[in-house]
């Protein structure tokens, strides 16, 4: 013994602390990012989800084929905007931003999200695509839901002659 009275920490001691105690703080910050990350997903994929509802609810309230019976698969000639549109088949091709409502009005405060609309032609037996538009009593709506240019989600609802 040299006589000497240690009481403190070595330097090797602090150093290790230091380390370790720095780990903690890392993983906890990046536990806290992930949780973070996953809240927004979590938000986006609901905030999609009534986008693409108040879609269906919209088209829903549209007649099944042209009230004035034009076999026109699409917009006819002269229907340039939402508010022309009177049947479902009008809304093929259609990108929306801002999204729509229910009511069909705009909602302004998803400006950054976009409703991409695709309808097709279904066969009543088999409920298979048809190749080209048809006179069908069934056609699928399905709606891409864009978050700036990424895909969020994807919803299909069928729409029948009723």
């Amino acid at each position: 013994m040299n006589g000497k009275n240690n009481k403190g920490f070595a330097l090797v001691e602090v150093l290790v602390a230091t380390v370790v105690v720095g780990i903690g703080i890392s993983m906890s910050l990046y536990g806290f990012g992930t949780a973070i990350r996953n809240s927004n997903m979590g938000r986006d994929v609901l905030v999609s989800g009534v986008l693409a509802g108040s879609l269906e609810q919209y088209s829903r309230n549209l007649a099944f084929s042209d009230p004035q019976g034009d076999p026109v698969f699409g917009p006819e000639q002269g229907e340039n905007s939402l508010d022309d549109y009177d049947d479902i088949d009008d809304l093929d091709g259609l990108d929306i931003s801002p999204p729509i409502g229910a009511d069909g009005t705009e909602l302004t405060e998803f400006e950054e999200w976009t409703q991409r609309i695709t309808v097709v032609c279904l066969d009543p037996d088999t409920f298979e695509v048809l190749p080209q538009p048809t006179d069908t009593p069934i056609v699928r709506v399905e709606v891409e839901m864009l978050n700036g240019t990424r895909t969020e989600s994807i919803y299909q609802w069928i729409v029948t002659n009723r």
